[in-house]
């Protein structure tokens, strides 16, 4: 008899919707520019202003939060957070200062958290989301999310 292999390594089943397609191939059919349950939206290096969508309501998340990293620059980027409405409006939650320098900046939304000008909002997350980040100067920067 054998058994199987114990690792530490955590796996993380992928979502299938009842027909058998895949999460991502779902949005990919419906348009979507990105997609991430947890990780980057926006590659690391990316130094133009970019739109990315995030399809939050796979596992109706209550809190999400973006890490904003800056690798390095002389400019700065500001980092908008929508909603979407279920026709494509998009309405502000969330829009940063103009960030700078290395480091990163979370920027967070979720019921239950005390809202901090330009940093944190006390508010649903909606099922889509647009983050919409402008860049002035010259910047490298990526964007990361985290669902919780």
């Amino acid at each position: 008899m054998t058994y199987p292999v114990e690792t530490n390594t955590p796996v993380q089943p992928a979502f299938t919707w009842p027909n058998g397609v895949t999460a991502t191939q779902q949005l990919a059919s419906d348009g979507m520019k990105s997609y991430s349950v947890n990780g980057p939206i926006i590659p690391a290096g990316t130094t133009a202003t970019t739109t990315a969508d995030v399809f939050t309501d796979i596992s109706f998340e209550t809190q999400l939060i973006l890490l904003v990293k800056i690798a390095s620059g002389s400019g700065s980027v500001t980092v908008q957070v929508n909603g979407k409405t279920s026709d494509g409006e998009t309405y502000p939650i969330l829009t940063s200062t103009a960030l700078s320098g290395a480091g990163i900046t979370p920027l967070r939304i979720g019921t239950g958290f005390t809202p901090v000008n330009n940093l944190a909002a006390n508010d649903m997350v909606p099922t889509d989301v647009q983050v919409v980040c402008t860049v002035s100067g010259t910047i490298s920067y990526g964007v990361e999310v985290m669902l919780g």
